[in-house]
């Protein structure tokens, strides 16, 4: 090999070597801080991709339910309800969503 082809070889090299590095050095030291990130959604999607249970208050001595999960078609499997008020039928009218944030 000439000289000016052997010096590109070796820099080729030793980037490639430096990019080894870097992407053992994100696995293994980086991984919980990435993850711990409030900027990850994955971690928030994680927590709508299981079903949770309703949440009742005790009101005038009788249990309300006050919140509950629905399942959806979307990228969201289940998001918590809000129950605004019963309508004549007694069905529960749904106000908002809830965005629960993991804790």
């Amino acid at each position: 090999m000439n000289r000016p082809l052997r010096r590109v070889a070796l820099a080729v090299m030793v980037l490639f070597g430096a990019l080894l590095v870097n992407v053992n050095y994100i696995h293994v030291v980086k991984a919980g801080e990435y993850r711990d990130d409030p900027r990850n959604s994955r971690v928030l999607l994680r927590t709508y991709d299981r079903e949770r249970g309703p949440i009742s208050v005790q009101a005038g001595g009788e249990q309300v339910r006050v919140a509950f999960s629905q399942e959806t078609d979307g990228r969201l499997r289940f998001l918590r309800r809000a129950v605004d008020e019963r309508d004549e039928a007694g069905d529960v009218r749904v106000r908002r969503s809830v965005r629960v944030l993991p804790q």
